[in-house]
Parts: structure tokens; sequence; C-alpha cells
């Protein structure tokens, strides 16, 4: 369904790293979306940013104008480089966290760090991936 569009419009007022950024652009189909949270990264592989909804519509008539250009820009994902890049974030993470504390403190440290990394990430009270988080230090 991807290949047969002209452009993947997202939408998302907070998108950390979107699967389906990711798809449409493996897809060959250019990407405009919203200047926030892990979108700017996928400038580098061709896609389009906007900072407000009233930006759309001038931003589509750009990107439909230059459609053949948009397309040769795009670089989909390398989704191994992906997977190393977080792995090596992760460690880095733990690195620098280091578990001195019981366990709930130990993800409250890690959870700080993220923090300083992605600072648009949204306030939660719960958090639900501490059994993961937990095999980080064993």
């Amino acid at each position: 369904m991807l290949r047969e569009a002209d452009i993947f419009v997202g939408l998302s007022h907070n998108e950390p790293c979107s699967n389906a950024i990711g798809e449409a652009l493996a897809c060959g189909l250019p990407a405009l979306i919203r200047n926030t949270g892990g979108n700017p990264s996928f400038v580098a592989q061709g896609a389009v940013l906007y900072d407000r909804d009233e930006d759309i519509p001038a931003a589509l008539e750009r990107m439909a104008a230059n459609l053949d250009e948009h397309r040769a820009r795009l670089r989909p994902l390398d989704m191994e480089e992906v997977a190393q890049q977080y792995v090596a974030f992760a460690e880095r993470l733990v690195a620098e966290t280091p578990p001195r504390r019981p366990d709930s403190h130990k993800f409250l440290a890690l959870r700080r760090k993220l923090r300083e990394h992605y600072p648009e990430l949204p306030e939660r009270r719960v958090w639900r991936c501490k059994l993961w988080l937990d095999g980080l230090w064993s």
C-alpha cells in the first residue's frame, strides 16, 4: 500500500522513532513529518520536517512539485545499523548509571538519563519496562 502512495504524511505530535516512517522511506516514499521527538533523525534519510499543522499544505505542495528530487534523496534506514545504535545507546546509559542502589533506584537513575538525552519524552507516573531494564545489570 505504501508503494502506491506519493508522499507519506506523519501527523504524530511526539514520535520517538516511528516504524511507520522507516517503512515508508524503505518503500521509496518521501515523508513529511513533524519536527518533534526522534523525527529529525529521519532528515538524513530524506524526510521533510514541518513545525505546525498549518505548515502541512504548503510543504505538501513543495514536495509534490519536486517529487522526483525528494525520491532521489531517499536513504532508507539500515536496520542493522539502527540496532547497533540502540545497543550502543543502552550500553552508554548503563555505563553512565552505575548500580549503586536497589533495583528500583537503578531504574529511576536510568529514566533520568533517558530524560537528559530525550527531554521531549512525556511524563509518566508508571514506566512498564523495568523487567527489561533489570536484564541490563545481570
